[in-house]
């Protein structure tokens, strides 16, 4: 069968999903709807975007065969082939005579890793042209409440109106500026598998490509991080980013159209568990809103790292007074805090 013809909708017809805001947006504006977070709700798949000339309208065509793939299922280490497999790995290994539990660590990546938004940090290449963003696609992320959307269609602008090709996407990356501390976080991650069975994973609503490229440019993504979870993207034969959506989801604490922590952090267990690897303490580092559904469920013993004075924190105190939060909960400002916390608790074990 022939694919539909393209769909050509103006901004104002666009379906308007709950979102993951701009982290500048005053908190009463950044609540989930949960009327939006049905199990069927839409997940709008942007293909072959393209701005008209006027940019008074925006094209995309509805796909026939969808590129963005479904969930993985439950092979572990399946988001990206550089990855060794986590499947088959003890829940415990006797380290210089000393029989020591294995630990998770969950670290977030924009504002835990990185500093700001990596997906939107290419805006800033346009410092070095004489194109600048039309009104149109700065305010559309603000009226349409779809960040995958506004993603692919920020990248196509730049692509194809900037002329930014995927080289110069490529080196921007490689001038990413790192939280404080968290380059010698990774180091420590580093050094604490020589010695203790211990995995790191990311879990992101960034993308793949995003952050292995960024990682693995700064030598802290082989034998650092044990695998990414995050959207699928890929460059298209033209050289323009597209960013799919990893999972879908019904969850009231995440936002519809973006990728659930919770759901994920939960299927990652469920596929350790079931290769037989279980762990003594989760660790989580993060810093958003978008970070909370993660967080609950985690369990009594495992500890939270929020990012001080950061949404995260904010969100979480009055959890931690009801006892929906059963984490042990702790604030950080630098890596070089992480890093003070986890060497405390990994003592005890």
């Amino acid at each position: 069968r022939p694919p539909p013809p393209p769909v050509v909708l103006l901004p104002h017809q666009l379906p308007s999903l709950t979102h993951h805001p701009f982290k500048t947006q005053p908190r009463h504006n950044r609540e989930p709807n949960s009327s939006d977070n049905a199990p069927n709700a839409p997940i709008i798949k942007p293909v072959h975007l393209q701005f008209n000339p006027a940019i008074t309208s925006l094209h995309y065509t509805a796909p026939h065969r969808l590129w963005i793939p479904l969930r993985p299922s439950c092979s572990v280490g399946s988001h990206s082939a550089r990855f060794l497999s986590l499947a088959g790995r003890m829940s415990s290994a006797v380290i210089n005579g000393r029989k020591r539990p294995r630990v998770l660590l969950v670290l977030d990546f924009d504002d835990t890793i990185v500093e700001g938004n990596s997906e939107e940090s290419i805006k800033l290449l346009l410092d070095k042209t004489t194109t600048s963003l039309p009104e149109e696609l700065v305010c559309h992320y603000e009226t349409h409440k779809n960040w995958n959307l506004y993603i692919n269609l920020l990248y196509q602008f730049l692509h194809q109106k900037a002329d930014i090709s995927q080289h110069d996407f490529i080196q921007s990356l490689r001038s990413t500026t790192f939280v404080p501390g968290s380059r010698s976080l990774l180091e420590k991650i580093r050094e604490l598998k020589k010695n203790r069975p211990l995995d790191a994973i990311i879990i992101s609503g960034g993308n793949v490509l995003i952050i292995e490229e960024i990682l693995s440019y700064s030598g802290l993504l082989s034998g650092v991080i044990d695998k990414v979870i995050s959207n699928p993207a890929h460059f298209d034969d033209c050289g323009l980013l597209r960013v799919g959506l990893l999972n879908s989801h019904s969850c009231n604490h995440c936002f519809s159209g973006e990728l659930c922590k919770g759901l994920e952090i939960r299927n990652f267990l469920a596929c350790q568990a079931k290769a037989g690897v279980q762990y003594e303490r989760t660790f989580f580092c993060g810093d958003y809103l978008n970070d909370v559904c993660l967080t609950l469920e985690l369990s009594q013993g495992d500890v939270v790292l929020a990012r001080k004075d950061f949404p995260l924190e904010e969100d979480l105190r009055p959890r931690v007074a009801t006892g929906e939060l059963k984490a042990t909960l702790m604030t950080w400002t630098t890596g070089h805090d992480v890093i003070k916390v986890i060497d405390k608790y990994l003592e005890s074990l």
